[in-house]
C-alpha cells in the first residue's frame, strides 16, 4: 500500500502532544516508543520498544475519530507495555484476552472509549460479571473469566476486546520453548517499563483509582520482589589459591632476601565448579494455588540460570509443604525444569507448618549439599521456625503481607497478586 509517510508521522505528534497534555505522567513513557509503520502486523502492536503499526490502521481511525481514536490506540499500547503484559504473557488465547480486557478497563474509565456505543456497554457489562465473581478485575480474575467461557462466548469476548496485535508478546514468550520469560533480555525494556511505572504511580490522581492500583502494584512489585530476589539468589564468587601455578622457588628466595617480602605472590582464580542449591519452597496449603506458583517458579528459575552463569553451578530443589513435606525435586538444567513443570501439580491442602521445610534443608547441609538460600511461597498463614538456620531465608508472602510477622533471621517480601 502506498501511504503518505509525512500524514502519519503528523498523526502520531497531534497524538503524543494528546497524551502528554492530558495524562503527563506518561509523556516520557509515549515519547520514548519507537514508531515503525508496517503492513505486517494486524492493526497495531508492541514489542516494548516500538509501536508497530499498519499505515491503514491508523489512516482509518484517524479518518473516523480523528486523534481522540489514534489516542486509544496508543494508550492501549502504552499500558500493555507499563503493565507488563507485553513481557510475561505465556502465549495462550486466554492470557491476550485477560491483558486486552484489563487494559479495556481502564481506557473506558479514562473516557478513552473505543468502538460502538452498543460495544461499550457490551464491554461494561463483562466488568461487572468479572467484578461480582471475584471482586476486582485484574490480570488474573480477567484470566479465569476468560478460561471460563465456551468457544462461542470466547470468540465473541474476543472480538469485543481486540485492538492490539500480539503476535510479537508470543514469538517473544515462545524463546524459550513456550514457556513465559519474566526477564526482558539485554535490551532491559522491562526494567524501563518498571521505572517508568515507579515514576508514574505517585503522579496518577485519584479520579482514575483503577489506573493508579494497576501502575503502583507494578512499582510496588519493583522494591519488594524482583530485584531483591535476584540479589537474594546472585553468588559471591570464590576466591582461592592456584597451587598449580605457584612457585615456591621465586617465593622462598625473596622471603630469605627481603625477610618478609616475596618476589612472588601466588595467583587467584575463582572457583567455578561447586553445586549449590536454592531451595523454593511451596505453601499448599493456603491461597497460594495454581498458576501464581507456576510463573513464580518461572521467574525463579530464570533467576537462578542467570546467576548461575557468572559462578557457581546452581540447582533449584522444590519442596511442597504444608504441614509435613508432601513432595521435593532437584531441577538441574532446562530439561528438568521444563520436565517437571509439565507434569506440575500441587500436594497437599492441610495446615500449615512451615518447620518442617527448614529441618529438612538443616539435614541436607550435613548431607553434605550447599545451600545458598530458602526461598518460601506462601500466603503467609503457618508456623513459623524460631532457631536461626545456616543459610539465608525469606519468606515471600503472596497476597496481604502487612499483619504477616516472619522471624527475626528472615527476609520478608511483599508480592502483590497483580504482578503474577
Amino acid at each position: 500500500m502506498i501511504y503518505d509517510k509525512n500524514v502519519l508521522t503528523e498523526i502520531s505528534a497531534e497524538t503524543e502532544k494528546k497524551i502528554s497534555s492530558e495524562f503527563p505522567y506518561f509523556s516520557y513513557a509515549i515519547g520514548v516508543l519507537e514508531k515503525e509503520y508496517t503492513d505486517t502486523v494486524g492493526g497495531i502492536s508492541t514489542d516494548g520498544r516500538k509501536i508497530y503499526a499498519d499505515p491503514a490502521y491508523i489512516l482509518s481511525l484517524a479518518a473516523k475519530s480523528g486523534v481522540s481514536g489514534t489516542e486509544t490506540a496508543y494508550m492501549h499500547i502504552l499500558l500493555h507495555n507499563v503493565l507488563l503484559h507485553t513481557f510475561r504473557s505465556d502465549g495462550s488465547e486466554e492470557y491476550d484476552l485477560a491483558a486486552d480486557i484489563c487494559v479495556f478497563y481502564l481506557t473506558d474509565n479514562m473516557n478513552l472509549t473505543f468502538g460502538e456505543k452498543g460495544d461499550i456497554v457490551k464491554r461494561k457489562s463483562v466488568y461487572r460479571s468479572i467484578n461480582g465473581k471475584y471482586g476486582l478485575i485484574n490480570l488474573q480474575s480477567a484470566k479465569s473469566f476468560a478460561q471460563g467461557l465456551s468457544k462461542a462466548e470466547f470468540l465473541a469476548e474476543k472480538k469485543l476486546f481486540t485492538l492490539c496485535d500480539h503476535s510479537p508478546w508470543k514469538k517473544k514468550s515462545g524463546e524459550n520453548g513456550g514457556e513465559s520469560v519474566p526477564e526482558s533480555g539485554d535490551d532491559g525494556a522491562e526494567e524501563m517499563w518498571i521505572s517508568i511505572a515507579v515514576s508514574a504511580s505517585p503522579a496518577i490522581g485519584e479520579e482514575d483509582a483503577d489506573l493508579k492500583r494497576a501502575v503502583g502494584a507494578i512499582a510496588e512489585s519493583r522494591s519488594d520482589y524482583r530485584r531483591f530476589l535476584r540479589k537474594f539468589i546472585k553468588m559471591r564468587e570464590r576466591i582461592k589459591s592456584s597451587d598449580e601455578e605457584f612457585d615456591y622457588v621465586f617465593y622462598t628466595y625473596g622471603l630469605t632476601l627481603y625477610k618478609n617480602m616475596p618476589l612472588v605472590e601466588n595467583l587467584e582464580y575463582r572457583q567455578d565448579v561447586e553445586v549449590s542449591d536454592v531451595i523454593v519452597a511451596i505453601d499448599t496449603s493456603g491461597s497460594t494455588q495454581g498458576e501464581p506458583v507456576m510463573r513464580f517458579l518461572s521467574e525463579i528459575y530464570a533467576m537462578i540460570k542467570q546467576a548461575g552463569e557468572t559462578s557457581e553451578r546452581l540447582r533449584m530443589r522444590v519442596i511442597q509443604c504444608d504441614d509435613k513435606i508432601r513432595s521435593e525435586e532437584v531441577i538441574d538444567g532446562g530439561f528438568s525444569f521444563e520436565k517437571y513443570m509439565s507434569g506440575f501439580g500441587l500436594s497437599g491442602g492441610g495446615g500449615t507448618d512451615f518447620r518442617p521445610v527448614f529441618d529438612r534443608a538443616t539435614r541436607l547441609i550435613k548431607e553434605g549439599v550447599k545451600i545458598r538460600g530458602l526461598i518460601y511461597f506462601t500466603d503467609g498463614l503457618g508456623i513459623f521456625p524460631k532457631e536461626n538456620p545456616p543459610y539465608r531465608s525469606c519468606f515471600a508472602i503472596y497476597g496481604n503481607a502487612d499483619n504477616v510477622n516472619v522471624p527475626y533471621f528472615s527476609y520478608k517480601l511483599k508480592i502483590p497478586k497483580e504482578t503474577i
